[in-house]
């Protein structure tokens, strides 16, 4: 039933996109490329919405499955289904994305056949992943517990990709700023430049009160003041870093605390994050949260800013990915100019016209693309599934029975990730400052 659902769920929302895609393109003029890239987000969208609803309600829907009836005995049985469930959907969108990643590999322009394949096909391509979500529910349940951990490392994949885009963000964010206030020398910039930094820096100093004040109780709850405490010290020290003279001097673009800023508030989150997520252990209530239930509004608002956030982040990796690997065959600027004048036409397979703007070669690295939105779709698994891990034990009858841990794994992921953006920015700053004869541009 479920795998029926997700074909359905496929059908339909291929329509629609083919229909929206269709209007769209004859409302506003759209490249090619761009028209393909809004499709896989779509796509992905669509599939993190179902890995969403299957984590939650499987149990409902689903538990007369035979393949799905192997948690009675497990205490936590509604999120060892809904974990199944969801598994099975993120292993037919990997598969998906990573038979297109190596299928795609060195296309260089939209003369090549492989190019039609990926712009184009895409009721076909719906219809492969609804075989492939089919075909994963006959696969034995025991693949899906090593499939977990393949998910947890293609997570944090794309997690390290995140920490570099919010890097590079921070540093485009200042100098776009300063570069305005030199300019145009209106104190506005200066104003919203000093402003900006200020508000973020009180974010991080109130949030961190509020994990001292409502999250720690006591020697028992020793790590609510450990994490917050280190990210405090993280934060003075890049802080004080991107004001030295000699990192400022080693910086053509220059240094400032509102990079720093931009880190010490994304830091401060993962870490108010950690926190929140930090269940009940040998009956220490460190966390009062754990202990209030959430709404379905609340539910499915918070699971809907996830995947939305996830998907600008997938979209804007993937077409960033040749200044990531430093290829020389695609130049990423050409795909804003190359968006507003296309050279040729081409009619897609549901009758949409958009310009074709690959002639000469393709705006974005297509490998680099799925590999992309692979990794971002384990990262949306691990997040309706709660960074869970899926587990076998054998009965005494001999029978398999398989359940799922929602203990630190999620806590220890993000304050990892946490210092792990502290440092990729300390080395931005220092690196220039330690090796001058580089090129670090």
């Amino acid at each position: 039933m479920g795998a029926i659902v997700s074909c359905l769920a496929c059908q339909a929302v291929s329509c629609c996109a083919g229909m929206a895609c269709n209007c769209c393109g004859k409302i506003i003029p759209i490249s090619k490329s761009i028209a393909t890239r809004f499709m896989y987000v779509f796509l992905f969208f669509v599939a993190s919405l179902v890995q969403y609803v299957l984590s939650n309600w499987s149990k409902e829907l689903f538990s007369w499955i035979p393949v799905l009836d192997v948690c009675k005995s497990s205490d936590s049985e509604r999120w060892c289904i809904g974990a199944l469930s969801a598994a099975r959907v993120c292993f037919a969108m990997t598969l998906f994305h990573l038979i297109f990643a190596v299928f795609m590999i060195r296309v260089k322009n939209s003369s090549d056949f492989r190019a039609n394949i990926q712009d184009g096909w895409w009721s076909l391509k719906f219809l492969v992943i609804a075989g492939l979500v089919v075909v994963a529910y006959v696969i034995p349940n025991v693949f899906f517990v090593y499939f977990g951990w393949i998910a947890l490392f293609g997570a944090a994949i794309f997690i390290i990709i995140q920490l570099m885009l919010l890097v590079d963000f921070a540093y485009t964010w200042a100098n776009a700023w300063i570069a305005n206030y030199d300019e145009t020398e209106s104190p506005l910039w200066y104003w919203l430049l000093l402003g900006s930094t200020i508000v973020m820096y009180i974010l991080c100093l109130a949030a961190t009160v509020l994990i001292y004040v409502f999250f720690y109780k006591g020697s028992d709850c020793w790590l609510n003041a450990f994490l917050p405490t280190i990210n405090v010290a993280m934060c003075l020290l890049l802080s004080f870093l991107s004001v030295h003279p000699r990192i400022q001097a080693a910086h053509p673009g220059g240094t400032g605390l509102l990079q720093s800023a931009v880190v010490s508030v994304y830091a401060t989150y993962l870490i108010v994050s950690a926190i929140t997520a930090e269940p009940d252990k040998d009956g220490f209530h460190c966390n009062p949260l754990d202990q209030v239930g959430s709404s379905l509004s609340t539910l499915v608002l918070g699971a809907m800013f996830t995947i939305v956030a996830v998907c600008f982040t997938a979209i804007r990796t993937s077409t960033q990915g040749n200044s990531l690997l430093a290829t020389t065959s695609v130049d990423p600027e050409k795909d804003e100019n190359k968006s507003l004048v296309g050279e040729d036409n081409q009619i897609g397979e549901d009758g949409e016209e958009a310009k074709d703007d690959e002639v000469e070669e393709v705006t974005y690295n297509y490998t680099f693309f799925h590999i992309t939105f692979m990794s971002a779709t384990m990262f949306v698994y691990m997040l309706v599934t709660n960074w869970a891990t899926i587990s076998q034990t054998t009965t005494t009858d001999g029978d398999s029975e398989y359940k799922v841990d929602h203990g630190m794994v999620a806590v220890w992921v993000k304050a990892v990730s946490s210092w792990l953006v502290g440092l990729l920015y300390a080395w931005t700053l220092t690196a220039p400052a330690l090796f001058p004869n580089r090129d670090f541009s």
